[in-house]
């Protein structure tokens, strides 16, 4: 026969049976049980509880990846074909029909007269309406002078013709800033770009000595009619010495040196008589000697380091102002 055990515990030094041990712990749950339901139902006031209700979740926002435009350096009025044409026909008249452009659509006169176009039509937009509703038609900024906008055009060429993209500096050319602003900002720079501009706003000196300008000399250049200082040296520009330099009466500051000129050099240049410096060094211009009887107020004269040909010619011996004289390493003959 086996007893039934009975299950105790001893608390406090008194023997509890098991089934007081279990009533109690009922009576706990029940407890605990009570107050979660008192606060979580809401019995007597408190604050309104809301209820939540099982939402699908909506889909995703769609994100775009597409990139936003990227802002062009030009002036984004489409022009009209009237302006580019009266455009086209105010550099015509201004340059005294020395030039004519070029047909093909994509050459270099042509995309610097779409940008002439474009940065004009940009000019005559419309200010913003006035308090009052009204519109203004006034130009956003001080309208061009006819010459104003030949050269803005001519410098804008050179900017394409002797690849432009690829200069160490851009001296803001081709930006919608008025041309005598083309200059450099920076300390190491201010002395290149536009360096100054006539009391009428022309072009009077042009530096862009070392650059990395490739490419050709536009024969536009000429049509700068103020311009007296040009120092386009040690760069990679090459062809002929264009002979509207020979236009350039004013010229008294003129530097070509180590570039890649090539064939004679134009006896336009003989007519310029108040130049002083004159450097053609270092090119592979050949043929002979210009004739400087003209050139009475030459102070340096340099065009060693070519391939000219023929006597020294008796003019070179005649400068009454010179100080400086280089033509060696030529193929000359004679003396002075």
């Amino acid at each position: 026969i086996v007893e039934e055990e009975n299950f105790s515990l001893t608390i406090a030094g008194r023997k509890v049976h098991a089934a007081f041990i279990c009533l109690g712990v009922v009576l706990v749950l029940g407890a605990v049980t009570g107050i979660s339901v008192y606060f979580a139902g809401g019995s007597g006031p408190g604050p309104t509880q809301k209820t939540v209700n099982a939402i699908t979740p909506t889909d995703s926002p769609t994100i775009s990846f597409q990139p936003s435009p990227i802002p062009s350096s030009e002036p984004s009025t489409t022009p009209t074909s009237a302006l580019r044409a009266e455009l086209a026909n105010i550099i015509l008249q201004q340059s005294g029909d020395k030039l004519t452009f070029a047909e093909k659509s994509h050459s270099n006169q042509q995309i610097a007269l779409d940008w002439l176009a474009n940065d004009m039509a940009s000019r005559s937009q419309s200010l913003p309406p006035n308090d009052d509703g009204t519109s203004s038609p006034q130009p956003l900024v001080q309208p061009l002078s006819d010459n104003e906008i030949l050269e803005r055009y001519v410098l804008a060429l050179l900017y394409l013709e002797t690849n432009g993209e690829s200069w160490f500096d851009a001296f803001e050319f081709n930006s919608e800033g008025h041309v005598c602003t083309w200059r450099g900002k920076r300390s190491a720079y201010e002395k290149k770009g536009v360096l100054k501009c006539t009391p009428g706003n022309l072009v009077e000196r042009l530096a862009l000595f070392d650059n990395n300008l490739q490419g050709t000399l536009p024969s536009e250049i000429g049509l700068l009619s103020e311009l007296t200082y040009l120092d386009i040296g040690n760069n990679d520009i090459s062809g002929r010495v264009p002979s509207s330099l020979g236009i350039l009466r004013n010229m008294t500051y003129l530097t070509l040196n180590g570039n890649d000129f090539r064939d004679r050099l134009p006896s336009s240049l003989e007519g310029l008589t108040k130049l002083e410096v004159l450097d053609l060094s270092n090119n592979e211009i050949d043929g002979p000697l210009l004739n400087a009887t003209n050139w009475k107020s030459m102070n340096k004269l340099k065009v060693d380091g070519n391939f000219f040909t023929g006597e020294v010619p008796k003019s070179f011996g005649a400068f009454d102002s010179l100080e400086i004289l280089h033509i060696q390493r030529n193929k000359l003959s004679g003396s002075v």
